[in-house]
C-alpha cells in the first residue's frame, strides 16, 4: 500500500497517522513505565502477573509494528517534502522502538507467559521472530531519520 500513489499527498499521510494514533489509544496500556500494545481492546495486563479471566499478555510485536509504520510514514513525508510530519513520525517511530526494547520478556511469544506471569520451562528462548522484527524496526527508524 505504501508504494501506491495515494501517499503523494500529505492528507493521506495524516490519515495514516490518525489511524496509528487510534491504535495507540485503544490498544496500548501503560505498565511499569512501558507502553505496550495488547491484542484486543478488552484484554488486560498488570505487569508480570496475568489473570485467568482473559489473555492479558503484552504483544511486543505490536510495538515493533507501530514503530515500523511510523518509520514508513516518515519516509513518505520526506518524499512529499513535509519535514514537520517527517519529524513527528520519526520521533514516534523511535518512541515505539524504545517501548519494544523495554517490554518485559520481549524475546517470548505472549502465549509462552503462564497465567502466573512466569515463563514456561519448555518455552523456546530468544525467538528469531522477535529479533527479526526488532532489527527491521531499528533499521527503519534509522532510515526515517535520513
Amino acid at each position: 500500500l505504501l508504494e501506491n500513489n495515494i501517499f503523494s499527498d500529505s492528507s493521506f499521510i495524516l490519515k495514516s497517522i490518525n489511524t496509528l494514533q487510534a491504535v495507540e489509544r485503544e490498544l496500548a496500556k501503560q505498565v511499569n513505565n512501558v507502553l505496550i500494545p495488547i491484542r484486543f481492546k478488552d484484554d488486560f495486563w498488570n505487569g508480570e502477573v496475568v489473570g485467568q479471566n482473559g489473555i492479558g499478555r503484552p504483544w511486543p510485536m505490536g510495538s515493533a509494528m507501530i514503530s515500523q509504520c511510523y518509520s514508513l510514514i516518515a519516509r513518505k513525508a520526506a518524499d512529499v517534502n513535509n519535514p514537520l510530519i517527517q519529524s513527528f513520525a520519526s520521533q514516534k517511530a523511535k518512541f515505539w522502538l524504545v517501548q519494544f526494547e523495554n517490554c518485559p520478556n520481549v524475546h517470548m511469544f505472549p502465549e509462552q507467559v503462564d497465567f502466573d506471569g512466569s515463563i514456561s520451562k519448555t518455552a523456546p528462548k530468544n525467538l528469531t521472530w522477535c529479533a527479526a522484527e526488532y532489527l527491521k524496526a531499528k533499521r527503519l527508524v534509522e532510515e526515517s531519520e535520513n
